[in-house]
């Protein structure tokens, strides 16, 4: 409302007992009206223009009574005191609540209409606060909403007197031309205030943007901003650097052109998501550089809002993680290639915690060396179960040696539990040591060497120009030769020595003892006892029921010596033949079937399609079927071939004693 307006409604009231006054003084309010509105065009603080329609109202009514000007909050929930009561009334009263239940100024902007309390103590709504009525000697109040042209109430002009009192017409036109003053006033304050406030918001913006792109030029990290319309609009030097690419090659594209088609599949839902719902998420993927080739990023990608809250575009933090990636895919590469390995070996390779006793690893040689699953075998204690009793020790100070840091190479032999055999085995123990340099794992490569067959000899002399002679012939030959000067020094290591000749020069005493002792259970040490008979036949003949494998009569020829030693090799390895064969033979019957192998067991017996059948409670059909598999898993082409592997592999025949 304008100021001609304001003044036509104040020159049309008419006389009357009046709280304003008798007579309105148009050239007061003119004036308060006009120092008002200049007040607030220069800047003033709201309660300072204000202030000046509360003193004009004040000085209107002759001073009896007060008044006040109450600010709605940005919500429109509530009441805020500005100008008017003392400041007791004002934090007494605190936040006026908007609505259809509060007091007088609440209730008018909620209304939209002026409320008038004639006497607060005749009034429900006051009873709660009659205390601070009469702390401050309120019996009247009247509220007027101030309502801005398009309808927006802005605040309350509020009228405080110590009698009970009506409002007369003229009354409300006064409060009407003042509350349409302070609407224009509230509300040009409100303007400038938000138009100072979006500055500072802009300057604030600009200045956090300039250090955004100082920090994000100086980050380790590449940064990349894209707007609403998934293009980039901002990207530092690193970002540039990992992508191989320019700043203006890379502002206007979209993240899918640089993304690898192969990794978008999966990129895409996590960005439509981000951009759509606001749902951070970490991805690894590949960029594609100039040259085409493939750079590893991990995008921490989160969606940018503006001040409203509404998503605006995303921003994503980027690592270079090629080399981790490479390092990592290297890493697969050598376990698969060291799997394929271990799973092929011959040889046991293992891996134990020296600190818990636990075996981390066995590969699968072990099940066909130790006859037993590589799951039976959970720790070293089983592991020095299974190792013969007079190696034992050996093994557990071996352990402790390389605990020490030392590499070293042991002989031993286990016991299979699966069927109670022998074997030896050459294990090589080494220390893996832990980053902070103490040793807490051990691995090992153990070597099946039960039937080794390399070319290698043992020579028993008492002298040495005979032990020095024993050993060139055979050198020449290019066998491996350790020598002993006596032979209770070779039966102490018997047990651990690899399969070989041994040479025996019967001159040392107890010659004839080493003969039996080897006989009695090391076949893996066959003996060709060397000795000057001086014409007794019979010499030679005790030797060999020692249990020599050959005699040769001194003096003797390297020829005659090196066909004995090739001799007694040969049984040794006809000895590993026949044992890869039973053992080739067991690893196939084990793979069969309970039920393939009890129609084994009856053709083992004799036993036809038809008799094995009607044991078993099978059709001809069905046994049918189980031969022929049982034919497929032992590598056979005929019944009779079937059954010398089964029996190889100690298959008993099936009791037909009921058939």
């Amino acid at each position: 409302m304008t100021m001609d307006i304001i003044s036509d409604n104040m020159l049309q009231a008419s006389d009357g007992f009046h709280a304003f006054g008798s007579h309105v003084e148009c050239t007061a309010w003119l004036s308060a009206q006009n120092k008002a509105f200049q007040a607030a065009i220069n800047g003033a603080p709201l309660a300072e223009s204000l202030g000046i329609l509360v003193d004009t109202a004040c000085s209107q009514s002759g001073g009896g009574l007060r008044s006040a000007f109450y600010l709605t909050d940005p919500d429109g929930t509530g009441l805020r005191h500005v100008i008017g009561m003392p400041e007791p009334y004002a934090i007494a009263a605190g936040g006026i609540k908007i609505g259809s239940d509060s007091l007088a100024c609440g209730l008018a902007v909620f209304n939209r209409q002026p409320v008038i309390t004639v006497d607060v103590r005749k009034e429900p709504r006051w009873q709660p606060w009659l205390w601070l009525a009469e702390e401050h000697g309120i019996r009247a109040v009247w509220s007027f909403p101030a309502e801005t042209a398009a309808g927006r109430v802005v605040g309350t002009f509020a009228v405080y007197f110590r009698d009970p009192r009506e409002a007369t017409p003229r009354d409300h036109e006064f409060a009407a031309a003042l509350t349409q003053t302070a609407a224009i006033i509230i509300s040009q304050h409100r303007q400038a205030a938000d138009l100072i406030q979006r500055r500072i918001t802009d300057e604030a913006l600009r200045e956090s943007e300039e250090r955004f792109r100082a920090v994000a030029e100086q980050a380790e990290a590449g940064i990349v901003i894209v707007n609403a319309g998934h293009r980039m609009s901002f990207v530092n030097d690193r970002y540039c650097e990992i992508l191989g690419r320019t700043r203006d090659d890379l502002l206007g594209r979209t993240v899918q052109e640089l993304t690898h088609p192969d990794d978008w599949s999966f990129n895409e839902p996590l960005y439509q998501r981000a951009m759509a719902a606001g749902a951070s998420f970490t991805i690894e993927k590949r960029y594609l550089r100039p040259d085409g080739t493939a750079v590893w990023v991990r995008n921490v990608v989160s969606a940018l809002r503006d001040g409203t809250g509404v998503i605006v575009g995303g921003l994503a933090v980027s690592l270079d993680i090629t080399e981790r990636h490479q390092a990592e895919a290297d890493l697969r590469e050598s376990e698969e290639r060291f799997r394929r390995f271990a799973e092929h070996s011959a040889n046991v390779l293992w891996l134990a915690d020296l600190k818990s006793g636990q075996l981390n690893y066995l590969s699968p040689a072990f099940a066909q060396v130790w006859g037993m699953p590589v799951e039976a075998m959970p720790d070293l204690a089983g592991w020095l179960a299974s190792i013969h009793p007079e190696d034992r020790d050996g093994a557990a100070q071996a352990l402790e040696r390389v605990g020490d840091s030392e590499t070293l190479v042991l002989r031993y032999r286990i016991l299979r539990a699966s069927d109670g055999g022998m074997r030896r085995i050459r294990d090589t123990f080494f220390p893996i040591p832990g980053q902070d340099g103490h040793i807490r794992f051990v691995g090992g490569i153990a070597q099946d060497v039960t039937t080794a067959t390399d070319l290698r000899a043992y020579v028993v002399a008492a002298g040495e120009d005979a032990r020095h002679r024993f050993a060139a012939a055979l050198q020449a030959a290019d066998y491996e030769v350790k020598a002993f000067a006596t032979s209770q020094a070779l039966l102490k290591l018997a047990g651990s020595l690899m399969p070989g000749c041994v040479v025996l020069d019967l001159e040392e005493a107890t010659g004839m003892i080493l003969i039996s002792a080897l006989k009695a259970d090391r076949s893996h040490l066959p003996v060709v006892a060397v000795g000057a008979s001086g014409g007794d036949v019979g010499f030679g003949v005790r030797a060999m029921k020692a249990g020599a494998a050959d005699y040769l009569d001194a003096p003797w020829t390297p020829e005659a010596l090196l066909f004995a030693v090739k001799t007694a090799m040969a049984d040794i390895r006809d000895a590993a033949e026949r044992t890869r064969a039973r053992d080739k033979s067991r690893r196939r019957v084990a793979s069969l079937s309970e039920r393939e192998r009890a129609v084994l067991e009856g053709l083992l017996a004799g036993g036809t399609n038809k008799t094995i059948a009607r044991t078993l409670g099978l059709s001809p059909r069905t046994v049918e079927i189980h031969r022929a598999k049982v034919m497929e898993a032992l590598g056979a082409r005929t019944l009779p071939e079937a059954v010398l592997i089964a029996t190889a592999a100690g298959v008993r025949p099936a009791d037909q004693s009921s058939t």
